[in-house]
């Protein structure tokens, strides 16, 4: 039996208001990184999040002559659903696998996790959560389409680092990480497996979390949830 889901069509943003790099010396943008770089990434192996970082981690070793060190770790990022249970996981990729496997009926996740499995017709994409259809997926509608007009969730990826990164460094790997995105052959994966490979400066990208906050603050106050 094909098992159902909801994804989420992803929008990568270039937001160096912090990236899991260390930057503590005040060494110049053209020095920096003088060591290896260290990625820590949310996510178990094999998750949308961890495809990117693995993606994007050759093209940096690259330019900065540095290895790039992909350091997994996994929280309860990923829930699912079955009937009215809330389950967590550690990632998409172990979310995913519950639901082709038939242990739960369906979840939301990213496309990116998703898409291996859509693409074998192992599970059957519902619906994404953006405003629009992703071109990756031109046949599943928008959950505002299926029937709750205005629906509309957006899910990023971010590039991350300490609060005391000196600007220069935070520009320099905006820049650089901007600068593989636009890379085709990146792109062109990126693409393939439903997500945006777009990218918000590190002022555009503090804006927009402002503005998440308050109007999911607002929501979670309105309808009374609390944590437990």
């Amino acid at each position: 039996m094909t098992r159902t889901f909801r994804c989420f069509r992803i929008a990568i943003g270039i937001a160096c208001a912090g990236l899991i790099a260390r930057a503590s010396t005040p060494a110049s943008a053209a020095e920096f990184p003088t060591r290896p770089v260290r990625f820590v990434v949310a996510s178990t192996p094999g998750g949308a999040l961890d495809v990117l970082s693995r993606l994007v981690g050759p093209k940096l070793t690259e330019k900065w002559g540095q290895p790039i060190v992909i350091d997994n770790r996994a929280g309860a990022g990923g829930i699912i659903g079955t009937e009215i249970v809330a389950i967590p996981y550690k990632g998409a990729g172990a979310a995913t696998v519950a639901v082709v496997s038939g242990q739960v009926q369906m979840l939301f996740t990213s496309t990116g996790a998703a898409m291996p499995h859509i693409k074998a017709s192992r599970i059957k994409a519902l619906g994404v959560t953006t405003a629009k259809r992703t071109p990756a997926l031109p046949d599943v509608p928008t959950i505002a389409e299926t029937g709750l007009p205005g629906f509309q969730v957006d899910g990023w990826y971010a590039v991350m680092a300490p609060g005391k990164t000196p600007k220069h460094v935070v520009d320099k790997l905006y820049h650089d990480i901007a600068a593989v995105l636009k890379m085709p052959d990146v792109a062109s994966r990126i693409e393939s497996v439903g997500l945006d490979p777009g990218g918000i400066s590190p002022q555009q990208f503090a804006e927009y979390i402002r503005a998440e906050l308050k109007k999911w603050g607002t929501l979670i106050k309105d309808a009374g949830i609390s944590a437990e």
